[in-house]
Formats: C-alpha cells, structure tokens, sequence
C-alpha cells in the first residue's frame, strides 16, 4: 500500500466517507499509525454515541406513534403498523443489545420521545392533541415487547416469531 498522509487522508474524508473509514481501518490494522486522520477519526469516535441515542430515539418515537394511534384511533389501524412497531422495536433491541448503556438513556428520554410522539401524532391524524394522554400510557415493557399491542391484540404470526 502506497504511502499517504494525514493531509492526503483528510481531504478523502471530505470526498468520499466510506472510502476514508476503510482506509482508516486498513491503516490501523496495518500499524501505520502515522498516517491516520486524526483529527477526524476523533470527531467520528466522540459521535458514535450520540448516533446510537438518535437511532434509540427515533426508533421509540415511531413505536409511540403507531401504539397511540392503534389505541386511540383503532379505526384507522392497518398491517403496516405492525410491521412499523416491528422493525423500530428490532431497532432498538439491536441498540440495547450491542450498548447495554443505553437502557439508561432509553427510560431518560421516553418522556420527551412521548411527548414528540403525541404531537406528531396529532399533526399526522389531524386530531386534537387531547385525544392522546398527556402522560405517556404505555409502560416500557410494552414499549418493547415484540408481542404486545395495545388493547391485546395478537397476531396470529406472532405465535413463532420469537
């Protein structure tokens, strides 16, 4: 592998990301440690974290919208919120999983990706922001069980899914 610099590096950053994290880690196996973007390769580490917080948040959020909806409004409901519910619950297991840590940063923010949730809610649905609890009604257990939705409905799919 030819030789590059810091410099050389840091301008890849800027042209093509995904090329200049595999050079980073070709560079970091290979010992050269002398040729690392630094500066860079600093920033992505410190924001590792917060990326993982935005996908936790995100995730709950859409889950939140698609439980008030369905027990608010269970006139309106349709499969694809299941499969919504799904994936974003998957989401954030795979979170938990890989960053334990983060269990405490999921019961933090539930209040506030509630109250987001509640006003998305109202803007998708155009219904009033009072036909969705002001306090959050769903305990996190049933946030994040793959099986629960509201008012105890069950899918008949669910039977094998775990």
């Amino acid at each position: 592998m030819m030789m590059t610099s810091p410099s050389d590096n840091s301008t890849l950053y800027e042209q093509d990301f995904n090329l200049w994290l595999e050079t980073m880690v070709n560079l970091l196996k290979e010992n050269r440690l002398d040729e690392l973007d630094l500066e860079n390769l600093a920033e992505e580490i410190q924001s590792l974290p917060h990326r993982e917080q935005d996908i936790l948040e995100e995730n709950l959020e859409i889950i939140l919208m698609h439980l008030l909806r369905w027990k608010y409004q269970p006139e309106t409901w349709s499969n694809s919120w299941i499969i919504m519910i799904d994936l974003s619950r998957k989401r954030i297991y795979q979170c938990l999983l890989q960053s334990p840590s983060l269990q405490e940063y999921f019961h933090d923010v539930l209040d506030e990706c509630y109250k987001h949730a509640r006003k998305m809610v109202t803007i998708e649905t155009g219904a009033s922001l009072e036909t969705f609890p002001e306090i959050n009604p769903f305990a996190e257990d049933e946030i994040l069980d793959r099986t629960f939705l509201p008012d105890g409905f069950f899918p008949q799919y669910y039977e094998d899914y775990n």
